[in-house]
């Protein structure tokens, strides 16, 4: 575990130059579900994702096409192109979590005064509560994270973007600008790190626990060096 998270310093990095959080947070809400026709934008989102990973798993990256996919899962390219960029991000998918703006919005708006630690392991705990039901999924994921380069670099985007939303709220509840001050940052950070360790443990074990239960655990330990 250690050597994966050692491994994986230089691509968080260079991940940090990836669309920003608020324009990820926009793509993400043209896909909210609200609708019979939102329902099947988000069926057919799904399963792009799901035909990309299972060509991909048998044929590598570069023996799979964007036609291909479109094929196999009965769209169009150009379908395909208003869902997904590429077929890098398609196999990135949605996961492993997204961020509940209401609770977001709660930690920024706190009492600056108190520990916002409890909120901000709240919102994780919530955040990861629906990817249970994928860990077959996330595995394969990081399978091909691991043997792609490319694909991992995405996958710390993912966990730098929400470092970033994470670290405005956190600014906007100290009062402070987050340019300038290290504290929302730096909790920021040690919170994905803490989320982004107890990913790598779910995905790597089997599946009898619970993502929640490899973050609590996680947050457990990170509560002992505090």
């Amino acid at each position: 575990m250690r050597e994966v998270v050692a491994a994986d310093h230089t691509l968080w990095v260079a991940a940090r130059q990836t669309p920003s959080a608020q324009a990820r947070s926009r793509r993400q809400a043209d896909h909210a579900p609200s609708g019979m026709w939102a329902r099947k934008k988000q069926e057919t989102r799904q399963t792009l994702q799901r035909v990309s990973l299972q060509l991909v798993l048998e044929r590598g990256l570069d023996g799979v096409t964007v036609d291909e996919i479109s094929s196999a899962a009965g769209v169009s390219p150009r379908t395909f192109a208003n869902y997904f960029t590429s077929k890098d991000e398609a196999l990135t998918g949605d996961g492993p979590c997204v961020f509940d703006p209401a609770m977001l919005a709660d930690i920024a708006t706190g009492a600056a005064a108190l520990d916002p630690l409890p909120q901000v392991h709240a919102l994780l705990s919530a955040s990861v509560a629906e990817a249970d039901g994928r860990w077959e999924e996330m595995r394969q994921r990081r399978q091909l994270q691991e043997r792609y380069p490319a694909l991992m670099a995405r996958l710390l985007g993912r966990f730098a973007s929400l470092e970033d939303e994470l670290t405005g709220a956190l600014a906007r509840r100290a009062g402070v600008d987050a340019q300038s001050e290290i504290g929302p940052r730096l909790l920021a950070a040690v919170s994905i790190t803490t989320l982004r360790v107890a990913f790598l443990r779910w995905t790597e074990q089997d599946s009898q626990r619970s993502f929640g239960a490899y973050l609590e655990e996680a947050f457990t330990q990170l509560r002992g060096v505090r």
